[in-house]
């Protein structure tokens, strides 16, 4: 157990805040903390290791802390120190990480900034890994968790940055991790222009991913496509409208034929002129020969409206083609 050590002045200029050794912080953002600190000062200390051959301070708990205090011109620190003799870096690390814990819930990236420094930096063997530090991180002790969580710290920063702000789970960043370096950048391009969330990150990455499969093309060519680059760049159109569009274009990429049968449906309802409240929809993926009818009715009255309107339709020139494309 560490002996208690009473708080003392450190030199800021004598913290080494290049040593991360310690942090699993992500990202660094202390702007909040260093308004706070104006305001009130540093109401905990940090605590800090003592290199002796250095004669520098590795930050053991406190990253944040003692950035904001450098940026707020501070000389000196207020800090408990441990010398190298008395906290390995093992023991460090430790009390950097149940520090932590105590007080937050970590991030999908800081959580592979965890289990990267328990199995890089001090060479721990991955069953150790997953049975003792996965839980204690609020994830299923599983290799495949373990093997999912591993490399997410090694993402570009920007697209580091887009998973903690939109809280993507692990299931989309490892998406994104199988993808070339290249096709991923250029998926995230599209991902952050259009600022996506989880559920259409995952249809357009498939539509892509598939696409790019079955017609042996990079995602990158495939997101080169003009129309979505007129886009993106359309001041005129809102985000929303964006989304929509290159939705369709995607969905086009994946499915060259259905959307095609689709559009020339949908052309011919139109022809139809049919009233809001009739619907008539072709089979799901057009996997089956029928057409399905719904409409609403208030009283008897409309109902008779909507049975003279299917009659009508019934002997359509118009009809007789939609059936026959399905």
């Amino acid at each position: 157990m560490l002996k208690r050590k009473n708080p003392e002045k450190v030199e800021i200029e004598k913290i080494d805040f290049e040593d991360r050794f310690f942090t699993a912080t992500y990202p660094l953002e202390y702007q909040r903390l260093k308004e706070s600190i104006a305001r009130v000062g540093l109401i905990q200390p940090v605590i800090v290791r003592k290199q002796e051959k250095a004669e520098k301070y590795q930050v053991v708990c406190g990253f944040r802390r003692a950035l904001a205090c450098r940026e707020s011109d501070f000389e000196r620190i207020e800090a408990l120190v441990y010398p190298e003799a008395e906290l390995s870096e093992w023991d460090g690390f430790l009390l950097a990480l149940f520090e932590n814990l105590a007080h937050r819930d970590f991030n999908e990236i800081e959580k592979s900034m965890v289990l990267s420094k328990l199995h890089y930096q001090f060479g721990l063997d991955p069953s150790r890994i997953i049975e003792e530090y996965l839980p204690l991180l609020g994830l299923e002790a599983g290799e495949a968790v373990f093997r999912q969580y591993l490399p997410l710290i090694d993402l570009d920063e920007e697209i580091k940055e887009y998973i903690v702000r939109k809280k993507l789970p692990v299931r989309v960043s490892s998406r994104l991790l199988a993808l070339s370096p290249e096709d991923r950048r250029a998926s995230f391009r599209l991902i952050s222009r259009l600022n996506l969330g989880v559920n259409r990150i995952v249809e357009f990455l498939t539509y892509l991913e598939e696409a790019s499969r079955r017609d042996e093309i990079p995602v990158r060519e495939l997101l080169g496509d003009q129309q979505i680059e007129a886009m993106l760049g359309d001041e005129k159109l809102t985000r929303s409208k964006k989304i929509e569009l290159i939705r369709k274009i995607l969905r086009r990429k994946r499915y060259p034929q259905l959307t095609e049968l689709e559009a020339q449906v949908e052309e011919k309802l139109k022809e139809l002129h049919l009233p809001p409240e009739l619907k008539l929809s072709p089979p799901p993926y057009f996997e089956g020969d029928e057409l399905k009818v719904e409409f609403g009715f208030r009283d008897p009255k409309e109902l008779k409206r909507m049975a003279d309107r299917l009659l009508k339709i019934s002997s359509s020139p118009g009809l007789k083609e939609i059936l026959k494309i399905i």
